[in-house]
């Protein structure tokens, strides 16, 4: 109940540790996304053209509004801020906004990104680390990434979730 304490765990374990965001196969294509939300921080991971995936806070770099509230979908057509418009690929990078030419110090199209942070696919799972100078997901699991792997979760799919209140 420490509001000390909890700052201090927040720093030191949560933002630097490997955690699960979503379920590779959620998003199959490029440009799907999957949504997680962990203490107060909302993570963006989206599949890339290239069949990778890269994870992004989710706040536009305008002036930090929500990018999107859905747990998972298709930003095909990228990202756009309900707060002034601007539109961010699925790559990150600032794609359009309105009056563009007119912004102070030039157009910042294809030149602002949205913050990115470590995202790795393993065992089915879609991992992200807030901490830029992580280890690699498996030489942070290590011996744990094998008994994971032996599950072979990539092969499963979920057939319910479900919530149950006391």
């Amino acid at each position: 109940v420490s509001p000390v304490f909890f700052e201090k765990e927040w720093r030191r374990v949560w933002m630097r540790t490997w955690q699960i965001g979503g379920l590779s196969y959620h998003m199959p294509e490029p440009g799907d996304f999957v949504n997680a939300t962990l203490g107060r921080e909302s993570i963006l991971m989206v599949r890339q053209e290239n069949g990778g995936v890269r994870a992004f806070f989710n706040v536009c770099q305008h002036r930090g509004a929500r990018l999107t509230f859905a747990d998972e979908g298709s930003a095909a057509n990228g990202f756009t801020c309900p707060y002034h418009g601007w539109n961010w690929g699925a790559d990150g990078r600032l794609a359009a906004m309105p009056d563009a030419d007119d912004f102070p110090g030039g157009n910042p199209c294809g030149k602002l990104g949205l913050v990115e942070m470590p995202c790795e696919e393993f065992a089915g799972f879609v991992w992200f680390n807030m901490d830029p100078n992580c280890l690699p997901l498996r030489e942070s699991l290590g011996s744990a990434g094998d008994e994971i792997e032996g599950y072979r979760m990539e092969k499963m799919v979920r057939v319910l979730n479900m919530t149950a209140d006391a």
